[in-house]
């Protein structure tokens, strides 16, 4: 009898180790539906021990963000997100574990993070995921635990597919005084980042609906073909993500490129050629 309560208790003991583990793993992997308000909790939790092995570098997280997979969410303009990341049990070095919760809201799983404020309706059906947002990134925390913050600029709008789309007497007008040129668009578009950024050595102003499924204008230094291409821009884009088609002209020795994703679709092709057939240079 005494073997058999003790044997009891042993399989008790036992079920109960294994109820606290189930629960456990259930709370680290987000499988209960929770409601955190408090970062510092949620930070304190997920910082990465990384006295046992290399933690992943800067690079290789963002890398695997973009190729995460992406959420069918709706958000509003001016929600806030943050993004945490911390290593798996198995402690890989190739395996973190990416987490992300809107302000003051539940946990959510990664998030798309290529972003436009608008883009057509055939593009976006293009696009892994189906929505995809207009964000800030605000940076890394100091002791690593956030990875980025990202701020929802603005929800995105779908352009009607409209004849009227195809006619340049409506369309607005980009200028870039510092490089002396101009292109017209459509008036649904918005000019994506006013002014003209560094990028290495390259200058990129950006016009019309970018980066995913859009058209960029690309300005740099030289005129040698061979120090920029489609193939270079999808290298730094990220692998398997888009095509390019390029158009280009070279005066007073800068190089401009013209190029689209997702040209393999006639209408954003025919729109990209009426786009460049108003570019000019500004006397």
């Amino acid at each position: 009898m005494f073997a058999r309560e003790k044997l009891s208790h042993v399989v008790a003991v036992a079920l109960l180790l294994v109820a606290v583990q189930v629960i456990t793993f259930v709370e680290y992997f987000g499988l209960v539906d929770r409601k955190e308000n408090s970062f510092a909790s949620a930070v304190g939790r997920l910082v990465p021990d990384c006295t046992l092995t290399e933690c992943p570098s800067p690079q290789a997280i963002n890398q695997t963000v973009l190729n995460a997979e992406r959420d069918l969410l709706a958000f509003n303009m001016g929600d806030s997100i943050i993004l945490y990341w911390a290593d798996l049990p198995s402690r890989a070095k190739s395996l973190v574990f990416y987490r992300s919760e809107l302000k003051n809201g539940p946990w959510l799983k990664v998030l798309s993070l290529p972003v436009t404020d608008s883009m057509p309706q055939q593009v976006v059906d293009s696009v892994i995921g189906d929505r995809t947002y207009w964000y800030r990134a605000e940076g890394l925390a100091s002791d690593g635990a956030i990875l980025k913050s990202y701020s929802i600029l603005q929800v995105p709008r779908y352009i009607e597919d409209d004849p009227k789309e195809s006619s340049a007497l409506s369309w607005k007008t980009y200028h870039n005084e510092e490089y002396g040129f101009e292109f017209r668009y459509p008036p649904t578009w918005q000019i994506g980042n006013s002014g003209v950024q560094s990028f290495f050595q390259d200058q990129w102003g950006h016009g019309g609906i970018e980066p995913s499924g859009g058209m960029t204008i690309v300005i740099q230094k030289g005129c040698d073909p061979k120090t920029i291409n489609a193939n270079w821009i999808q290298d730094s884009y990220g692998p398997g993500v888009a095509t390019f088609e390029e158009k280009e002209i070279c005066k007073d020795n800068f190089q401009i490129f013209l190029h689209t994703q997702t040209v393999g679709n006639k209408e954003n092709k025919s729109l990209l050629e009426s786009i460049f057939s108003t570019f000019k240079f500004i006397d």
